[in-house]
């Protein structure tokens, strides 16, 4: 039965297989069991989908007539008779029935499934093409198979095939009315012609599986449901998606057996590369494809890292990383897990994306689909989304005509298709304009006619440079606006809604907006094409969003609500939690910021609130350029010497402390405070909290002195306004003992953080988490002390808070395991160190991912332990393992990264590998001298255990000269009475023992003696 050239495949909106039907003339002929439940019925002939009209269908006789216009030559005519008789082995299986069975009878003369049956006016006829010729004469016919018929499926069949796994079937159509004819003088006109129209009878062979006459498997499919891994889907198509069949199976095809793993979906703005991808992935998440055990949707937003934040559930199980950099790489190493048994879709991505996003996105071992209008990206070859057909252009206009209850007249055809030449079958396009048509009930003919008199012509846009495509699109469809009929509170609605990006604007916050009472206004954009309903909410193409901005301008004093209401989304109070629904509307903000120039205190609050979410997730080079437009504003507007302008500073200020760029901050922080002295007084709480800022910015930088200098300049004025017994008071006091802490003061360190659990125990609770961290600092100082005891006493009790409050599974929690190890590990009792640490590592990479800097620092641990265990080869296996990390996340110029190269060289001065040691001291110290600067205690200690394997090498004079500088760092930054200088001049004192020289060695012991008995 392969022969049948003119068997076409039946199709439903989804594209899935209904059944078969044959080709004839204007026609095609099917069953109406296989389109009873479709409104919407397409074919699939020669690899092209084209759209049915139904002009016949009966339940009754179970036929079906679907209107189709297809170009095509030799279409055969209905058929010629040709007489013969079915074979026995058939006829034995076949039920005389006169007239239809009721239901009671269905069942129980075809228990197992709808019987197969056809009604028979006249003798039988064949098409030429079957081998064999059959014939039967009765009133009602109906075959039983030996293989069980699938339920739900049936047609009328007359062929049995040979392997017992196919039955053609036909449909009867007469050229007469039937009340024009009986069995009886038909049998006696031999030569009359009854049209037969075969089509294909569903049957269950042997494996399982349908077949059909094209020689494919269908039916239906094996549901895998796949997995989602991140918190959005896909949304579903949008209606009337048509065509694109073959397209969307290169694209898979693409996606199984690229080697490159990532392919990019590329063309100009509204050709439907996003639906596209929507219905892969759909289709993938139901039924799979390939080694694909899960799917992951993303829409780009400005950079990868933002795109990515909060995006994936199981990263967001732990909810103790805010920040873009370190959700981003957590999420990379979640990822690896997957391979290339992970389908992710990246959609939209526009010409932000930096070289070095690529770079990870190739670097990724999943497979990835990227959509962009942009063709050169980056070496990869896209796979480039075209126009559609002429035919699904006319199939998708007509279908949003039906639905719109539209009637078809003569001609309606003819100018239907010039619309869409001079769409030049753009998708979106052909789409808006049919929408028009429907809205305004307009003839196509009337639309053909407004839109060339409106030089309304996008022919040959697919000619024209690409960089121009965008703007010659925008500009023509710009001209629609004459023809639309939009009233002045849509037309409000709508100017209104293209500030927005391509992000979806929930229902209410769409009422709130737009100030809307109701959804009418909303919903008739929608019904004419203007935005798209997604889910609840509403989303508007960014190609419509640009046409709209580019015929009107829309003034401040328009968008004055929606800016406010905006600026109100993105605040946060200082009781409230920061949660990621926050940054739902950021990409508005950067919207304001490149339409609109206006200087205005609404503009610059919004700008405020947008920085300051984007510090909330880390991304430091938005916070600024947000929070410096906003500085600028209030500067203008208000004056410099102005509350808010100041808070702008101190923002700012903050930002550049996270940034690591100290010298920035304490310019901004010093303008904030001069604000604050001169206009609030240097009484007023604002005026404190400017000089803890700046005692931050010093303790960081490890200027101690100065740190102190103004966190006591803060603590006068907390104590005096605010009492001793506030908490803000209370985190004064630990910043204070802090400084000490660093500095080696650990009573006066102690004093402080004492204070600050008084305060705290009695304010918040000893359960509270900010006592926790206390407790925490307590217990730290006493380690350092030597008073180990004490320290796990302390730290056991923050422990015990963090793991009520927060779980085992958080980072501050490892924070604590691995703090206790590290007392085990003083105390010598290594193995306990080891525990507390591996309890600590494992919380950080199942939490963090294996590559982040706070996982290598647990690496580092517990090198140290086994260092000082003796294992040096274990050591250094740990050492390496955080090495790589921080070098590959961080970079080689980090303090984290000199950290590892210390530690190595540690081993392998242990190990008496001295050379080896030098080695990695030496790049220790090249980090610090650039990062920290020469007069660094930490620098010291590279200097110090340089001097040291000089020392030991008998290099008396190099060792000198590396002691030295260490000893001058210390006196300077540490003072005189420091231990940790008296440890240098130990050292030297020791080198000059060594050379020989006593008395000098004499001198310099007595210094260190002198500090001792003090």
């Amino acid at each position: 039965m392969g022969g049948f050239e003119y068997v076409v495949k039946i199709l439903n909106k989804d594209n899935f297989t209904l059944g078969t039907g044959l080709l004839l003339n204007n026609y095609v002929a099917t069953a109406y069991h296989v389109i009873k439940d479709s409104e919407l019925i397409y074919i699939n002939y020669e690899g092209k989908c084209h759209l049915c009209i139904k002009e016949y269908a009966s339940k009754e006789s179970d036929v079906a007539f679907l209107k189709v216009d297809i170009n095509v030559k030799n279409k055969p005519d209905f058929l010629v008779k040709i007489y013969d008789r079915l074979p026995d082995d058939v006829l034995n299986k076949t039920q005389h029935i006169k007239g239809y069975p009721n239901e009671g009878e269905y069942y129980k003369v075809f228990p197992d499934g709808r019987p197969l049956t056809a009604k028979i006016n006249a003798p039988i006829t064949y098409m030429e093409a079957i081998p064999d010729f059959y014939e039967y004469s009765g009133e009602y016919m109906t075959i039983v198979s030996q293989i069980p018929i699938t339920k739900g499926f049936s047609g009328a069949p007359v062929f049995y095939g040979n392997t017992g796994n196919v039955i053609s079937g036909f449909i009867v159509a007469t050229s007469a009315p039937y009340s024009e004819r009986n069995i009886s003088s038909l049998e006696e006109n031999k030569g009359f012609t009854t049209r037969i129209i075969p089509v294909q009878t569903y049957l269950d062979a042997d494996d399982g599986k349908y077949r059909t006459l094209f020689g494919i498997e269908i039916g239906p499919r094996d549901e895998k449901n796949i997995d989602c891994l991140t918190i959005f889907a896909a949304e579903s198509t949008v209606r009337n998606f048509v065509g694109r069949e073959d397209k969307i199976e290169d694209i898979k095809k693409h996606i199984i057996e690229d080697s490159k793993v990532v392919v990019l979906l590329s063309g100009m703005g509204g050709m439907g590369k996003t639906e596209i991808c929507k219905n892969i992935f759909n289709d993938v998440s139901k039924y799979g494809l390939d080694t694909i055990e899960s799917v992951a949707w993303i829409d780009y937003n400005t950079d990868l890292k933002l795109s990515f934040f909060n995006m994936f559930r199981d990263v967001n199980e732990f909810q103790d990383v805010n920040e873009v950099d370190k959700y981003f790489n957590k999420t990379l190493n979640y990822l690896s897990k997957f391979g290339k048994n992970l389908l992710i879709f990246i959609d939209n991505i526009k010409d932000t994306i930096s070289p070095e996003d690529m770079k990870i996105l190739r670097k990724l071992t999943n497979r990835v689909i990227l959509t962009s209008r942009f063709i050169d990206f980056y070496g990869i070859s896209p796979i480039t989304i075209d126009k559609l057909s002429k035919n699904d252009c006319l199939n998708l206009y007509i279908e949003i005509l039906r639905e719109g209850k539209i009637l078809l007249k003569e001609n309606d055809e003819r100018y239907i298709s010039e619309i869409i030449t001079l769409a030049d079958c753009h998708t979106l396009t052909v789409k808006f304009l049919a929408d028009t048509q429907v809205a305004s009930h307009m003839s196509a003919e009337i639309l053909l006619n407004k839109l060339l008199k409106e030089g309304f012509d996008l022919q040959g846009i697919d000619e024209i440079n690409f960089e121009d495509q965008n703007d010659f699109l925008i500009k023509h469809l710009s001209n629609v606006f004459n023809i639309v009929n939009l009233d002045d509170e849509e037309l409000k609605v709508l100017k209104l809604f293209s500030l927005f990006p391509s992000i979806n604007i929930d229902e209410v916050d769409a009422k709130e907006f737009f100030k809307q009472k109701n959804f009418k206004n909303l919903d008739n954009l929608y019904k004419k094409g203007w935005i798209n309903r997604s889910g609840q909410g509403y989303e508007m193409h960014m190609v419509l969003a640009s046409v709209v901005k580019h015929k009107f301008k829309i003034t401040f004093e328009e968008a004055e609500h929606i800016i406010k209401s905006i600026g109100d989304k993105l605040h946060v109070d200082n009781y409230e939690v920061f949660t990621i629904s926050k940054t739902k509307y950021l990409p508005f903000a950067e919207s304001i910021l490149k339409n609109f120039k206006d200087e205005n205190l609404d503009i610059a609050l919004l700008f405020n609130n947008a920085g300051a979410r984007y510090h909330d997730i880390g991304n430091y080079d938005k916070a600024l350029k947000f929070l410096l437009k906003a500085s600028e504003i209030n500067g203008k507007v208000l004056g410099k010497e102005d509350p808010s302008t100041a808070i702008s500073y101190g923002n700012i200020g903050l930002v550049y402390i996270y940034k690591g760029d100290y010298e920035k901050s304490l310019e901004y922080y010093f303008k904030d405070l001069a604000i604050c002295e001169k206009v609030l007084g240097k009484d007023n709480p604002s005026t404190a909290t400017s000089y803890n800022n700046i005692g931050l910015v010093y303790s960081d930088k490890g200027d101690y002195e100065k740190a102190l200098e103004y966190y006591f300049k803060d603590l006068e004025i907390r104590e005096k306004v605010l009492g001793k017994d506030n908490p803000s008071t209370a985190t004064l006091y630990n910043n204070i003992g802090v400084v000490y802490s660093d500095t080696g003061d650990y009573e006066k360190a102690l004093e402080y953080y004492l204070k600050a659990l008084e305060i705290k125990e009695k304010v918040l609770g000893k359960d509270n988490l900010s006592t926790a961290i206390s407790y925490g600092n307590i217990g730290l100082v006493y380690s350092n002390k030597g008073d180990y005891e004490k320290a796990l006493e302390y730290y056991l009790k923050a422990l015990e808070i963090k793991e009520k409050v927060l779980g085992k599974y958080n980072s501050t929690t490892a924070t604590l395991y691995n703090n206790i190890g590290g007392v085990y590990s003083d105390k010598g009792d290594y193995e306990k160190a080891l525990e507390y640490y591996f309890k600590a590592l494992e919380i950080k990479e199942k939490v963090l991912g294996k590559y982040n800097p706070t996982t290598a620092t647990s690496y580092n641990n517990i090198g140290g332990v086994y260092s000082n265990k003796g294992d040096y080869e274990k050591a250094l296996e740990y050492y390496f393992k955080a090495s790589e990390i921080n070098g590959k996340v961080l970079g080689k110029e980090n303090l984290l990264t000199a950290t590892s190269y210390n530690n190595i060289g540690s081993v392998y001065y242990y190990k008496v590998d001295y050379e080896k040691a030098l080695e990695y001291y030496l790049k220790d110290l090249a980090i610090c001298e650039k990062v920290l600067g020469k007069y660094n205690p930490t620098t010291a200690t590279s200097y110090n255990n340089i001097g040291l394997v000089y020392s030991d090498k008998g290099d008396y004079e190099k060792a000198l000269e590396y002691y030295l500088k260490a000893l001058e760092i210390k006196e300077k930054v540490l003072g005189k009475d420091n231990p940790s200088t008296a440890i240098s001049y130990g050292n030297i004192g020791l080198v000059y023992s060594n050379k020989g020289d006593y008395e000098k060695s004499l001198r310099i012991l007595a210094q260190k003696v002198t500090f001792t008995v003090n």
